[in-house]
């Protein structure tokens, strides 16, 4: 800002003009003082101006940096969900063949059953036969 030197050297008769300039100049004093504080406030508002810009951007990039870690976080849980999805498709397959097996087991065991009863059967049929044949003899 530019700097102002005004310096008025006015000599008059009569206490009315002094005092005129006195007070003129008491008045340029406080003006200059008012322009100084005006100037120093007009520095810290472009400081705060620079504070409030820079405190902006860093906020900005905070945001991105944010957003995209959003944006991450939502593919890992669709991801998730699809790898449950899966997981799921899997264990209803394997309750499936767990079922089928089962069947398949209980079936096994009654055909064992019925292969050991045929067994009995067949052993005391030749036991059967066998004492007859020595009984002949």
């Amino acid at each position: 800002m530019a700097q102002w030197n005004l310096s008025v050297d006015l000599r008059g008769q009569g206490t009315s003009l002094a005092r005129s300039l006195q007070q003129s100049a008491r008045h340029a004093r406080t003006l200059a003082t008012a322009v100084r504080a005006a100037d120093q406030q007009t520095a810290a508002l472009g400081r705060t101006s620079r504070t409030t810009a820079n405190n902006l951007n860093q906020l900005s990039r905070a945001s991105a940096s944010s957003a995209r870690g959003l944006r991450q976080a939502a593919t890992a849980a669709r991801d998730v969900d699809q790898t449950l999805a899966s997981v799921a498709r899997s264990s209803r397959t394997a309750g499936s063949n767990l079922n089928t097996l089962s069947r398949q087991a209980a079936s096994a065991s009654r055909d064992l059953r019925q292969i050991a009863l045929a067994a009995a059967e067949a052993r005391r049929a030749l036991d059967h036969i066998e004492r007859r044949i020595q009984v002949r003899i």
